[in-house]
């Protein structure tokens, strides 16, 4: 259930998806990798919300003729989702910092401390670990606007993971931020060292403390399934950057006085 932000009907992606295209092939005929797909799929999914037994093709009308709508807040969405779709016309740029790192740029040291405290309490696995970062970064981006850490996310057919995620543990690992805990069956990341709370800001600690207490406790398995069941993974090509704007549609999100 998704507490707080835009709720699409249950397994309706395909739907949105098959919409979006349709809308797309309509204003934009001539435009298809790096479209802001995400414009159109909030756009649909409200009109979805009002007209839930519509077909695609009706709500591709809709979504041709929004003058005809009776509700002057869903033609105001749609106009405004063509509007910006046509200021995007030169394609995303993949290196600014906006849509793809959450609002700011790349800090280390933020992702050093995402990673202590997420490592915290038994450790935590590699694979697990990358899914806690990328929920602990669109999370806080719902909440505050940005995100922790300023990464990117790539869509794998394994589910989301951090751009140069290897590297970048390599990195925290050589700087004896963590370490890797080989005295079970399975290696782990723990924390090295104790400061890693200033690097945070207490907004910060609090969005990893839900993640961990909301992730934390499921299996490795268990997340996997639950991020490939996102809709920022269905709407997402593969090997495309993650739109953090998909956070709103989370199946999980936090009250915002919980954070």
């Amino acid at each position: 259930m998704n507490i707080c932000g835009l709720v699409l009907p249950e397994n309706t992606e395909n739907q949105v998806l098959l919409i979006a295209r349709m809308v797309r092939d309509h204003y934009f005929p001539d435009r298809d990798r790096n479209f802001p797909d995400w414009l159109l799929v909030f756009a649909i999914a409200r009109v979805l919300q009002q007209t839930p037994n519509a077909s695609p093709d009706e709500i591709l009308e809709i979504m041709k003729t929004p003058a005809e709508i009776e509700s002057a807040e869903l033609r105001r969405d749609i106009h405004t989702a063509i509007a910006d779709c046509r200021k995007r016309n030169a394609g995303h740029n993949w290196n600014d910092v906006g849509i793809f790192t959450g609002a700011r740029g790349f800090a280390a040291e933020k992702l050093a401390g995402m990673a202590a405290y997420l490592s915290a309490h038994g450790g935590v696995c590699l694979e697990k670990l990358n899914g806690l970062l990328f929920y602990s970064d669109f999370v806080h981006y719902w909440l505050h606007g940005e995100s922790i850490s300023g990464s990117r996310y790539v869509r794998s057919s394994s589910g989301p993971g951090q751009e140069f995620f290897g590297r970048n543990i390599d990195s925290l690992i050589n700087e004896g931020v963590v370490e890797v805990d080989t005295s079970g069956s399975k290696h782990h990341l723990v924390p090295a060292i104790e400061s890693f709370a200033k690097e945070l800001s207490v907004n910060e600690v609090t969005t990893l403390h839900w993640i961990r207490s909301t992730f934390g406790p499921m299996s490795l398995p268990e997340v996997g399934e639950h991020l490939r069941r996102e809709s920022s993974y269905k709407f997402t090509r593969r090997g495309d950057f993650i739109a953090y704007e998909y956070s709103k549609l989370f199946k999980v999100l936090p009250q915002p006085s919980a954070t």
